[in-house]
């Protein structure tokens, strides 16, 4: 029985898998990693829907509110170099488990802050936690399926992640009113 290179599976040495993914096994690894995105791009774009009841319920200014929404992409941005490394060392998989705990930690944090400062460091936590989601998705697709599903996958995860976007618009602003 030979063993997958370690490069081609990013995971433990002893892990074997048949390269490249198909069927229901390459459905489930993309649905993990877009719905991941989706969550991503959704916390990107929820602030504005939310911003006249975090400016009524916690009094902040406007210039507050804009800190608040950057915040989010701060974390994000400074954890791109630590993310391009642990891709590489860790792999896709375990890389994007681990950062996806820090924005359910920031979640978790934002839900029940009742201060700004606090959900600045949630918002810098969100942003962290999905740093990974696009990329990840992206090293895992080179490694594990055919050259040739590249471009598809490519766009479907920019499909899921817009859909996330207008997931967190519209609708969140029909159900504000009942969960507050």
């Amino acid at each position: 029985m030979s063993r997958i290179h370690y490069s081609h599976w990013y995971g433990r040495p002893n892990d074997r898998l048949k390269l490249p993914v198909e069927g229901g096994f390459a459905l489930h690894i993309f649905l993990c990693f877009a719905m991941a995105c989706f969550m991503s791009y959704a916390f990107r774009t929820i602030n504005v829907v939310i911003a006249p009841d975090l400016v009524r319920d916690l009094q902040i200014s406007n210039a507050d509110l804009g800190l608040l929404s950057s915040a989010y992409f701060v974390g994000f941005g400074m954890t791109q170099i630590p993310l391009g490394l642990a891709l590489d060392r860790f792999g896709p998989r375990i890389t994007e488990a681990w950062v996806m705990i820090l924005a359910v930690i920031g979640a978790i944090i934002f839900a029940l802050a009742e201060n700004f400062n606090t959900l600045v460091i949630a918002r810098v936590l969100i942003g962290m936690g999905v740093s990974a989601c696009l990329m990840a998705a992206f090293s895992g697709f080179r490694a594990w399926y055919a050259p040739s599903q590249q471009g598809q996958l490519a766009s479907a995860m920019l499909v899921f992640g817009t859909s996330g976007a207008l997931a967190s618009t519209w609708p969140v602003h029909l159900v504000t009113p009942y969960i507050g």
